[in-house]
């Protein structure tokens, strides 16, 4: 299975999903799962903001290891490789 141009947007709202369950069960289980509850960084900035902006950047980092892919797959098929 190859990955396709714009794949993260059908992968990254599962992930939010993931992240939102991984929030209530840090509430049920005093976790800190994707370190939602004690922060590594900004631990100053209220939820409603740090929660966004990590979302936002893991989905840079979606579209980073995506475009990474392509390039990789663009090299191995004009080497003849695979």
């Amino acid at each position: 299975m190859k990955i396709k141009t714009m794949d993260s947007l059908k992968v990254f709202p599962w992930f939010v999903m993931y992240v939102a369950v991984a929030y209530f069960v840090n509430m049920l289980t005093d976790g800190n799962y994707f370190y939602l509850k004690h922060k590594p960084i900004f631990a100053s900035l209220h939820d409603i903001f740090y929660i966004p902006v990590s979302l936002l950047f893991t989905y840079v980092l979606f579209l980073l290891g995506e475009w990474m892919y392509k390039k990789v797959q663009k090299k191995v098929a004009g080497a003849g490789i695979a």
